[in-house]
Protein backbone atom coordinates (compact mmCIF):
# COMPACT_ATOMS: atom_id res chain seq x y z
CA UNK A 1 0.00 0.00 0.00
CA UNK A 2 1.34 3.61 -1.31
CA UNK A 3 0.32 6.98 0.28
CA UNK A 4 -2.91 6.34 -1.21
CA UNK A 5 -3.97 3.41 0.74
CA UNK A 6 -5.19 1.35 -1.81
CA UNK A 7 -4.28 -2.02 -1.11
CA UNK A 8 -2.62 -4.16 -3.06
CA UNK A 9 -3.93 -7.27 -1.04
CA UNK A 10 -7.21 -8.98 -0.89
CA UNK A 11 -7.76 -7.20 2.48
CA UNK A 12 -11.03 -7.50 4.66
CA UNK A 13 -10.37 -3.91 5.87
CA UNK A 14 -11.47 -1.81 3.17
CA UNK A 15 -13.46 -2.13 -0.69
CA UNK A 16 -10.42 -0.28 -1.80
CA UNK A 17 -8.24 -2.97 -3.25
CA UNK A 18 -6.98 -4.91 -6.24
CA UNK A 19 -9.05 -7.64 -5.73
CA UNK A 20 -12.28 -5.74 -5.46
CA UNK A 21 -11.48 -3.56 -7.73
CA UNK A 22 -8.86 -2.72 -11.03
CA UNK A 23 -7.23 -6.12 -12.04
CA UNK A 24 -9.55 -8.07 -9.48
CA UNK A 25 -6.00 -9.91 -8.47
CA UNK A 26 -4.46 -10.63 -5.22
CA UNK A 27 -1.17 -8.39 -6.02
CA UNK A 28 0.93 -9.51 -2.83
CA UNK A 29 -0.25 -12.50 -2.85
CA UNK A 30 1.09 -13.15 -6.03
CA UNK A 31 4.25 -11.77 -6.28
CA UNK A 32 4.88 -13.46 -3.01
CA UNK A 33 4.25 -16.93 -4.24
CA UNK A 34 6.42 -16.04 -7.66
CA UNK A 35 9.13 -14.41 -5.07
CA UNK A 36 9.48 -17.94 -2.68
CA UNK A 37 9.25 -20.15 -5.65
CA UNK A 38 12.39 -18.64 -6.52
CA UNK A 39 14.06 -19.59 -3.59
CA UNK A 40 14.18 -15.59 -2.81
CA UNK A 41 13.30 -13.58 0.37
CA UNK A 42 9.61 -11.85 0.33
CA UNK A 43 9.25 -7.79 1.08
CA UNK A 44 6.74 -5.56 1.31
CA UNK A 45 6.77 -1.90 1.19
CA UNK A 46 3.76 0.18 3.52
CA UNK A 47 4.04 3.96 3.49
CA UNK A 48 -0.09 4.28 4.11
CA UNK A 49 0.81 6.28 7.38
CA UNK A 50 1.13 9.01 5.27
CA UNK A 51 -1.78 8.80 3.69
CA UNK A 52 -3.90 11.66 6.06
CA UNK A 53 -1.76 13.90 4.80
CA UNK A 54 -0.95 12.74 1.31
CA UNK A 55 -4.57 13.77 0.29
CA UNK A 56 -4.59 17.24 2.18
CA UNK A 57 -5.63 19.47 -0.79
CA UNK A 58 -8.31 17.60 -0.87
CA UNK A 59 -9.86 17.93 2.21
CA UNK A 60 -9.11 21.54 2.80
CA UNK A 61 -10.68 22.64 -0.54
CA UNK A 62 -13.69 20.42 -0.21
CA UNK A 63 -13.03 17.79 -3.28
CA UNK A 64 -14.40 14.12 -2.78
CA UNK A 65 -12.53 13.40 0.48
CA UNK A 66 -15.45 15.06 2.17
CA UNK A 67 -17.85 12.10 0.88
CA UNK A 68 -17.62 10.03 3.47
CA UNK A 69 -18.29 7.26 1.54
CA UNK A 70 -14.70 8.09 0.36
CA UNK A 71 -13.06 8.08 3.82
CA UNK A 72 -11.42 4.41 3.74
CA UNK A 73 -9.03 6.07 0.72
CA UNK A 74 -8.74 9.59 1.57
CA UNK A 75 -8.41 8.94 5.55
CA UNK A 76 -10.29 11.35 8.13
CA UNK A 77 -7.35 14.08 9.50
CA UNK A 78 -8.02 16.46 11.85
CA UNK A 79 -6.87 19.83 10.74
CA UNK A 80 -4.91 22.72 13.29
CA UNK A 81 -5.17 25.40 11.20
CA UNK A 82 -4.66 24.42 7.10
CA UNK A 83 -2.21 21.61 8.81
CA UNK A 84 -3.14 17.93 8.22
CA UNK A 85 -2.72 15.97 11.36
CA UNK A 86 -3.83 12.53 12.13
CA UNK A 87 -7.04 11.30 13.65
CA UNK A 88 -7.39 8.39 16.06
CA UNK A 89 -9.26 6.60 13.21
CA UNK A 90 -6.14 7.47 10.82
CA UNK A 91 -3.77 5.85 13.42
CA UNK A 92 -6.08 2.92 14.05
CA UNK A 93 -6.50 2.27 10.07
CA UNK A 94 -2.69 2.43 9.40
CA UNK A 95 -2.27 -0.42 12.19
CA UNK A 96 -4.80 -2.17 11.58
CA UNK A 97 -3.59 -2.88 7.66
CA UNK A 98 -0.32 -3.08 8.62
CA UNK A 99 -0.32 -6.17 10.85
CA UNK A 100 -3.35 -7.49 8.19
CA UNK A 101 -0.49 -7.44 5.54
CA UNK A 102 2.04 -8.48 8.05
CA UNK A 103 -0.05 -11.87 9.06
CA UNK A 104 -1.45 -12.51 5.55
CA UNK A 105 1.91 -13.27 3.61
CA UNK A 106 4.21 -13.30 6.24
CA UNK A 107 7.42 -11.10 4.96
CA UNK A 108 10.91 -11.26 5.68
CA UNK A 109 11.40 -7.97 5.36
CA UNK A 110 8.99 -4.92 5.92
CA UNK A 111 9.93 -1.54 4.51
CA UNK A 112 8.51 1.54 6.14
CA UNK A 113 8.65 5.26 4.29
CA UNK A 114 8.43 8.46 6.87
CA UNK A 115 4.51 9.10 7.61
CA UNK A 116 4.62 6.82 10.74
CA UNK A 117 7.26 9.70 12.05
CA UNK A 118 4.16 12.16 12.85
CA UNK A 119 2.58 12.74 15.94
CA UNK A 120 0.30 10.02 17.55
CA UNK A 121 2.17 7.02 15.91
CA UNK A 122 4.52 6.16 18.29
CA UNK A 123 2.58 3.70 19.99
CA UNK A 124 1.51 2.17 16.84
CA UNK A 125 5.49 1.97 15.96
CA UNK A 126 5.95 -0.02 19.15
CA UNK A 127 2.32 -2.02 19.48
CA UNK A 128 3.93 -3.67 15.20
CA UNK A 129 7.27 -3.49 16.10
CA UNK A 130 6.52 -6.03 19.33
CA UNK A 131 4.08 -7.59 16.77
CA UNK A 132 6.06 -8.28 13.88
CA UNK A 133 8.91 -9.60 15.97
CA UNK A 134 6.77 -12.12 17.56
CA UNK A 135 5.41 -13.06 14.96
CA UNK A 136 8.75 -13.79 13.18
CA UNK A 137 9.17 -16.14 16.28
CA UNK A 138 6.06 -17.75 15.37
CA UNK A 139 6.95 -18.56 11.53
CA UNK A 140 10.45 -20.61 12.69
CA UNK A 141 12.58 -17.90 14.43
CA UNK A 142 14.22 -17.30 17.75
CA UNK A 143 13.19 -14.76 20.04
CA UNK A 144 16.51 -12.20 19.86
CA UNK A 145 17.03 -13.45 16.21
CA UNK A 146 13.30 -13.86 14.93
CA UNK A 147 14.56 -13.89 11.32
CA UNK A 148 12.30 -10.89 9.94
CA UNK A 149 14.15 -7.40 8.58
CA UNK A 150 12.24 -4.41 10.28
CA UNK A 151 13.05 -0.78 8.47
CA UNK A 152 13.05 2.54 9.30
CA UNK A 153 14.29 6.09 8.53
CA UNK A 154 15.63 8.87 11.15
CA UNK A 155 14.97 7.75 14.78
CA UNK A 156 11.76 6.19 13.88
CA UNK A 157 12.87 3.16 16.21
CA UNK A 158 15.63 3.02 18.77
CA UNK A 159 19.27 2.42 17.59
CA UNK A 160 19.88 -1.60 17.54
CA UNK A 161 15.73 -2.41 17.37
CA UNK A 162 15.45 -2.43 13.72
CA UNK A 163 17.47 -2.12 10.68
CA UNK A 164 18.26 1.43 9.92
CA UNK A 165 17.51 2.84 5.63
CA UNK A 166 19.24 5.79 3.98
CA UNK A 167 17.05 7.12 1.25
CA UNK A 168 19.59 7.56 -1.74
CA UNK A 169 22.15 7.98 0.84
CA UNK A 170 24.87 5.94 3.03
CA UNK A 171 27.06 5.82 5.88
CA UNK A 172 30.23 7.51 5.81
CA UNK A 173 32.11 4.81 7.99
CA UNK A 174 31.92 1.37 9.05
CA UNK A 175 28.49 1.03 11.20
CA UNK A 176 28.13 -1.23 14.00
CA UNK A 177 25.33 -3.02 12.97
CA UNK A 178 23.92 -3.84 9.25
CA UNK A 179 21.94 -1.24 7.67
CA UNK A 180 20.59 -0.64 4.66
CA UNK A 181 20.65 1.85 1.39
CA UNK A 182 17.63 2.23 -0.42
CA UNK A 183 18.11 3.42 -4.05
CA UNK A 184 16.60 3.25 -8.04
CA UNK A 185 17.91 2.79 -11.29
CA UNK A 186 17.16 6.33 -11.95
CA UNK A 187 18.76 9.44 -10.51
CA UNK A 188 16.55 12.79 -8.56
CA UNK A 189 13.47 11.74 -6.85
CA UNK A 190 12.00 9.51 -9.75
CA UNK A 191 10.60 6.02 -8.66
CA UNK A 192 9.06 4.55 -11.02
CA UNK A 193 8.93 4.24 -15.24
CA UNK A 194 9.55 7.11 -17.34
CA UNK A 195 9.69 7.08 -21.24
CA UNK A 196 13.43 8.29 -22.34
CA UNK A 197 14.97 8.66 -18.99
CA UNK A 198 17.91 7.33 -18.74
CA UNK A 199 19.01 4.96 -15.92
CA UNK A 200 22.38 4.78 -14.10
CA UNK A 201 25.29 2.77 -15.52
CA UNK A 202 25.82 -0.82 -14.00
CA UNK A 203 29.82 0.52 -13.18
CA UNK A 204 28.46 3.53 -11.19
CA UNK A 205 25.82 0.97 -9.05
CA UNK A 206 28.51 -1.80 -8.87
CA UNK A 207 30.66 1.21 -7.34
CA UNK A 208 28.00 2.01 -4.86
CA UNK A 209 27.28 -1.64 -3.95
CA UNK A 210 30.74 -1.68 -3.02
CA UNK A 211 31.41 0.88 -0.89
CA UNK A 212 27.63 0.40 1.24
CA UNK A 213 29.09 -3.23 1.72
CA UNK A 214 32.65 -2.22 3.07
CA UNK A 215 30.39 0.18 6.13
CA UNK A 216 28.68 -3.61 7.01
CA UNK A 217 25.67 -2.18 4.66
CA UNK A 218 23.36 -3.84 2.04
CA UNK A 219 21.75 -2.00 -1.04
CA UNK A 220 17.99 -2.46 -1.62
CA UNK A 221 17.56 -1.62 -5.45
CA UNK A 222 14.56 -0.49 -7.04
CA UNK A 223 13.94 -1.23 -10.59
CA UNK A 224 11.21 0.15 -12.76
CA UNK A 225 8.99 -1.75 -14.77
CA UNK A 226 6.75 -0.62 -16.92
CA UNK A 227 2.18 -0.48 -16.15
CA UNK A 228 2.00 -3.99 -17.71
CA UNK A 229 4.52 -5.38 -15.71
CA UNK A 230 7.27 -5.71 -18.74
CA UNK A 231 11.31 -4.14 -17.51
CA UNK A 232 12.80 -1.88 -20.42
CA UNK A 233 15.13 -3.56 -22.42
CA UNK A 234 18.08 -0.69 -20.57
CA UNK A 235 16.78 -2.35 -17.14
CA UNK A 236 16.90 -6.13 -18.20
CA UNK A 237 20.36 -5.54 -19.73
CA UNK A 238 21.68 -3.53 -16.39
CA UNK A 239 20.03 -6.63 -14.05
CA UNK A 240 22.31 -8.82 -16.21
CA UNK A 241 25.11 -7.42 -16.21
CA UNK A 242 25.19 -7.03 -12.58
CA UNK A 243 24.48 -10.87 -12.34
CA UNK A 244 27.67 -11.41 -14.04
CA UNK A 245 29.56 -8.94 -11.81
CA UNK A 246 28.10 -10.90 -8.76
CA UNK A 247 28.79 -14.11 -10.70
CA UNK A 248 32.57 -13.51 -10.57
CA UNK A 249 33.23 -11.55 -7.86
CA UNK A 250 30.57 -12.61 -5.20
CA UNK A 251 32.14 -14.26 -2.47
CA UNK A 252 33.48 -10.48 -1.85
CA UNK A 253 30.44 -9.70 -1.36
CA UNK A 254 27.83 -12.18 -0.20
CA UNK A 255 27.86 -13.66 3.46
CA UNK A 256 31.16 -10.93 3.69
CA UNK A 257 32.12 -8.10 7.03
CA UNK A 258 33.86 -5.52 6.99
CA UNK A 259 37.80 -5.38 7.68
CA UNK A 260 39.37 -3.37 10.73
CA UNK A 261 38.79 -0.19 7.95
CA UNK A 262 36.27 -0.14 4.96
CA UNK A 263 38.90 1.96 2.39
CA UNK A 264 41.27 3.70 0.82
CA UNK A 265 41.88 6.32 -1.89
CA UNK A 266 41.07 10.07 -3.26
CA UNK A 267 37.34 9.54 -2.94
CA UNK A 268 36.76 8.78 0.85
CA UNK A 269 37.24 12.66 0.91
CA UNK A 270 34.53 13.65 -0.72
CA UNK A 271 31.26 14.03 0.82
CA UNK A 272 28.22 11.36 0.31
CA UNK A 273 24.39 12.14 0.28
CA UNK A 274 22.89 11.32 3.95
CA UNK A 275 19.22 10.68 4.68
CA UNK A 276 18.04 11.57 1.00
CA UNK A 277 19.59 15.05 0.84
CA UNK A 278 21.55 15.10 -2.46
CA UNK A 279 24.87 15.85 -3.01
CA UNK A 280 26.16 16.58 -5.92
CA UNK A 281 28.96 14.08 -6.11
CA UNK A 282 25.90 11.23 -5.79
CA UNK A 283 23.65 12.59 -8.28
CA UNK A 284 26.50 13.03 -10.91
CA UNK A 285 28.62 9.64 -9.42
CA UNK A 286 31.34 10.04 -7.14
CA UNK A 287 33.98 9.48 -10.03
CA UNK A 288 35.82 6.55 -8.46
CA UNK A 289 39.51 5.76 -9.71
CA UNK A 290 41.57 3.09 -9.15
CA UNK A 291 43.57 3.98 -6.47
CA UNK A 292 39.78 4.09 -4.21
CA UNK A 293 39.85 0.43 -2.77
CA UNK A 294 37.34 -1.08 -0.53
CA UNK A 295 37.75 -4.08 1.62
CA UNK A 296 35.50 -6.88 2.87
CA UNK A 297 36.26 -9.99 4.57
CA UNK A 298 34.91 -13.82 5.01
CA UNK A 299 32.95 -14.50 7.66
CA UNK A 300 35.66 -16.97 8.88
CA UNK A 301 38.00 -13.78 8.73
CA UNK A 302 41.10 -15.61 6.84
CA UNK A 303 40.69 -13.87 3.64
CA UNK A 304 40.50 -10.30 2.72
CA UNK A 305 38.89 -9.13 -0.37
CA UNK A 306 40.53 -5.65 -1.97
CA UNK A 307 38.36 -4.10 -4.64
CA UNK A 308 39.42 -1.67 -6.93
CA UNK A 309 36.62 0.96 -7.78
CA UNK A 310 38.57 1.11 -11.23
CA UNK A 311 40.24 -1.11 -13.55
CA UNK A 312 44.04 -1.11 -12.01
CA UNK A 313 45.77 -1.77 -15.08
CA UNK A 314 49.16 -3.35 -14.79
CA UNK A 315 49.70 -3.14 -11.45
CA UNK A 316 48.02 -2.30 -7.77
CA UNK A 317 49.32 -0.57 -4.65
CA UNK A 318 47.19 -1.22 -1.40
CA UNK A 319 48.47 1.65 0.57
CA UNK A 320 46.49 0.07 3.73
CA UNK A 321 48.54 -3.33 3.77
CA UNK A 322 51.95 -1.19 4.43
CA UNK A 323 52.11 -2.08 7.95
CA UNK A 324 50.59 -5.20 8.09
CA UNK A 325 51.95 -8.77 9.11
CA UNK A 326 52.14 -11.08 6.08
CA UNK A 327 54.24 -13.63 8.20
CA UNK A 328 51.02 -16.15 7.52
CA UNK A 329 49.86 -15.18 4.38
CA UNK A 330 49.84 -18.25 2.37
CA UNK A 331 48.07 -16.89 -1.29
CA UNK A 332 47.43 -13.72 -3.01
CA UNK A 333 45.43 -13.70 -6.12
Amino acid sequence: THHDAFCMWDTKLSKWNSVNMGPKRDLVGEIASAVRKRGLHFGVSNHSAWNFQFFEHNHKNGYDAKDTAYQDLYGNPNFEGKKAVASKRDIDRWLARTIELCDLYQPDLYYFDWGFKKPGFEQGRKTFGAHYYNQGVSWGGKMGAPEVVLNYKSTLYPEGSAVKDIERGRMTEIADMVWQTDDCVYDGHTWGYVPNLQIKPTNRIVDELIDIVSKRGVLMLSFAPKADGSFPKEQKTLIKELGGWLQTCGPAIYATRPWEIFGEGPAISKKLAYNGKAVKHDINGIGYTAQDIRFTRNKANNTLYAIALDWPEETLTIQSLSGVDMENLTSVS
